[in-house]
């Protein structure tokens, strides 16, 4: 059987449309297509009639044996299949083609080489840089940041050859980096680092050579608390962030589906944090990243207030119903209307409770709050509270409540819920969603709910998507019963209290945050290529569906 042949193909940088015309004609012409760690995954659908392999290479990470892959080109081109061996970047530049060609010639093969546009070049372009500008220098250097055995490269040597250095494989050994030519280089000389160059986690940090130096003093991990649709904005207002080696996205979110706008984060990040299992279910479908439950250290209660219910503007010698919430947080999904029905249901007017709706933003969504002005317009005892209080004067106002009501219809956790319960508050909400991270039927009453749907105008929660419709007679009930069985109630909020403080303190939540960070940097370089892997198959499947 006549041997078939080996090709060495350079992918670029990783975005497809760099590839050159003569590596799609490798890539349609391949049997077995062997892709390197670096190589967008979906670089296979170009080859439609190959069999993949995959043969990832990563410092500080399990990778395939360079002999293993040898022999693996070798078989199949013994077999008379055309072997195409995809390497990030360009095929030459660092990736062992040398040892690979000679491999091969000896055993007989044909290897034909194929360029590709190398990283160097594309975070070059990136930034608008030449590496060639005739003010500042003649020529330009390509280096690894480390030697074959583990050793620095010769910085002296490199520094004096008064060319731009470009400096390959060097994230994890910034500091060494820059410690080495800050020995014969101004700490002014200017610097750059690109990462993921030409891919849609480029992150760019542009300094000089002494800055650098102490950039290498980073953490490991970084913590995001950003939203997931805001991700990719805060890296680019801050990239020296993405230098880290593990990003987590502390992401916050409310109904059932985590809709495809949002999917962008999944790009900048290597795991999600969530306050509570609702939202975890939410967001884990759509992605093969880690998503871990990690809930924030609830609301603690604070030293008795100073002001009077007097101060706040409240009756005196009434029971008090509140419900507190931001028109910006969607009135459709807090509920404002549902709750002064409930609260008309068990209680008629003038019989003694109120019911107190404190809000914010208002004057931002202008139709939903003069909704709820003409349904409380009759409402005799039904106060609406809609300005910013100080933090004192919040406090007093959860402090001066006898039950605390929410008949919301979905909520990523329901920060305003456990303030009640923390100061003791018997709590009548919707048994649905994130506040069952922390309500239960011994600390709470839940009320019951039948499924119904995200209506349109709810922006940003997608149109159909399943929310809960609280079943308002029985909120009427449980209210019903907070007024006329005071030692239930008293009983209910002590256990909330208790629970509040015992399982959700800032002690608590942060011994969870350190146990997971333990887990993570026992296991750093597994996870993070094991996070690269799956947010490539995911770019890919989203680009393949556009």
């Amino acid at each position: 059987m006549k041997p078939g042949r080996v090709i060495l193909m350079g992918a670029g940088p990783g975005d497809p449309d760099l590839l050159t015309r003569q590596a799609m004609r490798a890539l349609l012409s391949a049997d077995v297509l062997l892709l390197d760690e670096l190589v967008p995954p979906d670089i296979a659908e170009l080859a439609p009639r190959a069999r993949v392999l995959r043969v990832g290479k990563r410092g500080g990470c399990r990778s395939t044996p360079q002999p293993f892959i040898q022999r693996l080109m070798r078989r199949y081109a013994l077999q008379g299949r055309t072997v195409v061996r995809v390497k990030g970047g360009e095929a030459l530049m660092f990736g062992r083609a040398g040892e690979e060609i000679a491999f091969l010639e000896a055993a007989g093969i044909e290897v034909e080489l194929v360029n590709g546009i190398s990283a160097g070049m594309a975070a070059a372009a990136a930034l608008g840089i030449s590496l060639t500008h005739r003010d500042h220098c003649h020529g330009v250097s390509f280096v690894t940041a480390h030697t074959q055995d583990g050793a620095p490269p010769d910085w002296r040597a490199l520094a004096q050859s008064r060319t731009t250095l470009v400096v390959y494989m060097g994230m994890r050994r910034i500091g060494d980096v820059a410690a080495g030519l800050l020995a014969h280089l101004p700490a002014s000389t200017p610097a750059a680092v690109v990462q993921w160059a030409s891919t849609p986690r480029e992150a760019r940090l542009v300094t000089r050579l002494g800055r650098l130096a102490g950039e290498a003093e980073r953490f490991d991990l970084t913590l995001l608390c950003v939203n997931a649709d805001q991700t990719g904005a805060a890296l680019a207002a801050e990239p020296d962030l993405a230098a880290s080696a593990y990003r987590i996205g502390m992401w916050y979110w409310e109904v059932e589906d985590f809709p495809a706008t949002m999917h962008g984060g999944f790009g900048h990040v290597d795991e999600v944090w969530v306050a509570s299992d609702f939202v975890r279910e939410a967001i884990a479908r759509h992605t093969g990243l880690p998503v871990v439950t990690v809930p924030p250290p609830l609301p603690q209660a604070a030293a008795p207030t100073t002001l009077t219910r007097g101060d706040l503007g409240l009756p005196e010698d009434r029971p008090v119903v509140l419900f507190s919430f931001d028109y910006l947080s969607t009135a459709e999904r807090k509920n404002p209307l549902g709750a002064v029905e409930a609260f008309r249901r068990a209680f008629a007017p003038d019989e003694g409770p109120v019911l107190v709706i404190k809000s914010i933003n208002s004057d931002k969504r202008v139709g939903d709050a003069e909704r709820l002005r003409l349904r409380v317009a009759g409402e005799p005892d039904v106060i609406l509270m809609d300005e910013y209080l100080s933090a004192a004067a919040r406090d007093a106002l959860v402090q001066h409540c006898d039950a605390y009501l929410s008949l919301h219809r979905s909520e990523g956790l329901g920060l305003t819920i456990a303030e009640a319960m923390a100061y003791g508050k018997p709590v009548v909400a919707t048994g649905y969603s994130g506040n069952l991270q922390f309500m239960t039927p011994e600390n709470s009453f839940l009320v019951p709910w039948t499924a119904t749907t995200v209506p349109e105008h709810c922006e940003p929660y997608p149109v159909g998507t399943r929310w809960a419709d609280p079943d308002l007679d029985a909120a009427a009930a449980a209210l019903r019963t907070v007024v006329d069985d005071p030692a239930l109630a008293t009983a209910r909020g002590q256990r909330a209290a208790y629970d509040i403080r015992e399982h959700h303190s800032p002690a608590v939540a942060g011994e969870r945050i350190a146990a997971r960070l333990t887990e993570i940097r026992a296991e750093l370089p597994r996870l993070v290529w094991r996070s690269r892997v799956r947010r490539a198959r995911s770019l890919a499947t989203r680009a393949l569906r556009r």
